[in-house]
């Protein structure tokens, strides 16, 4: 299975001066301190059916469920495409913008330089280029510039069976690792993410951060 280089992660804020915060790193400090660091469950073994790529196109929504705060997931709309590379074998190119976190379903920020993964086995891992997300789009601290490395392992798998042979693939998740770099150094090891197809709002406003299928905390 090909995977690119480590990801480098940028949830870039808004300027600190419009937020009165003088002191970002330690509100960062204070934060992770009072943080509920829940590990990831591990992955089932083995891998499952390749979703093929007339299963897969479509728009996702991607939550990235980090060890500092599981329930506030920095969320992604992705535009997702599939190429069928052999039988049992897929590349899924990526690209999209965050999302507001105050809705979760305004698009904020620049678009993400795209990706592409292979899925072999319903098994991937995918590191992505480095690419910002505004404070607008940051719901652990907003306004807090924070900076990380992170890598997606997971599965994803077909929805078809006999019965439903025309069924289409609307779910993927797994771990994610990595490092925060800033405003302060802190392991992301069993972190979480989920993607999921969307089909309405609730995908967007209340969405699923991992395999356990858990929902996000619901909005203020």
């Amino acid at each position: 299975m090909t995977a690119t280089p480590l990801t480098r992660l940028c949830l870039l804020a808004l300027p600190l001066a419009a937020l009165g915060c003088s002191d970002p790193e330690g509100r960062y400090d204070e934060f992770v301190e009072r943080a509920d660091f829940a590990g990831a469950a591990p992955l089932p073994e083995g891998g499952c059916p390749t979703p093929e790529a007339d299963e897969v196109d479509g728009q996702f929504l991607l939550a990235l469920s980090t060890t500092v705060s599981p329930k506030k997931p920095v969320l992604l709309l992705l535009d997702v495409t599939a190429e069928q590379l052999s039988a049992g074998k897929v590349k899924v190119s990526i690209g999209g913008t965050a999302l507001n976190a105050a809705d979760r379903k305004t698009p904020v920020g620049d678009p993400i330089p795209p990706a592409s993964f292979e899925v072999e086995g319903g098994l991937f891992k995918v590191d992505l280029e480095a690419f910002p997300v505004t404070g607008d789009a940051n719901p652990i601290l907003p306004g807090v510039q924070m900076v990380a490395e992170v890598s997606l392992e997971g599965r994803a798998c077909s929805a078809k069976t006999t019965d439903d042979p025309d069924a289409t693939f609307d779910f993927l998740c797994g771990n994610m690792d990595g490092n925060a770099l800033e405003p302060a150094m802190i392991a992301l090891a069993g972190s979480r993410f989920a993607a999921s197809r969307v089909v309405s709002d609730e995908t967007l406003t209340n969405p699923v951060i991992n395999c356990d299928m858990e929902n996000a905390d619901p909005l203020p």
